[in-house]
């Protein structure tokens, strides 16, 4: 038996349910390729380990886990002195919940009205690449006290290039003086 017939048949009885949404139009070749395509596509992420998170052709999959929030905010900042490069710090899918203290926040709410160049923020799992957004330190960090206001795990949404917006910094202050 052929290797590529026998990686096909062992990945049908995995992925047994692919047989079903597969139609007739589909040759056998292009049911191996999408196969052998998905096989790759899902073992990506555990290439480039690190111990900040992962490292994939030198972008940084983030393990929030393993960062506290000083230390994230850090990586969120441009480096000037890379040219031709995408400004986008995507991060895992471990979220925990309680990662931002109120301790954190004191430090944090000094930081939303920067207007700071920022990576954008992008859940491993989004499908949208912001590839022509940019994003600013304190909106970033607006999203981050938000998070901790409304007991959510962040990031909350897929994919964020939040700008500071006088708005949001206002209502967070608000927010803020009320909890002291």
């Amino acid at each position: 038996m052929a290797p590529i017939q026998l990686l096909t048949d062992v990945l049908e009885k995995v992925y047994g349910w692919y047989n079903k949404v597969s139609t007739n139009y589909m040759t056998t070749t292009t049911r191996q390729f999408t196969l052998i395509a998905i096989l790759l596509f899902s073992f990506l992420t555990v290439l480039g380990q690190s111990e900040k998170g992962f490292v994939l052709n030198k972008t940084p999959f983030i393990d929030l886990s393993k960062l506290n929030v000083h230390q994230y905010v850090e990586l969120l900042k441009v480096d000037s002195n890379e040219v031709n490069k995408f400004n986008i710090l995507t991060v895992g899918m471990e979220r925990p919940k309680n990662w931002v203290t109120k301790k954190d926040i004191y430090i944090l709410i000094n930081l939303i009205d920067s207007a700071e160049p920022a990576k954008c923020v992008m859940q491993i799992v989004s499908s949208h690449l912001p590839v022509r957004e940019s994003s600013t330190i304190g909106g970033q960090v607006m999203n981050i006290i938000e998070a901790f206001k409304e007991n959510k795990a962040y990031p909350t949404a897929l994919t964020s290039c939040a700008k500071t917006d006088a708005e949001r910094v206002k209502n967070i202050k608000v927010w803020w003086d009320s909890q002291k």
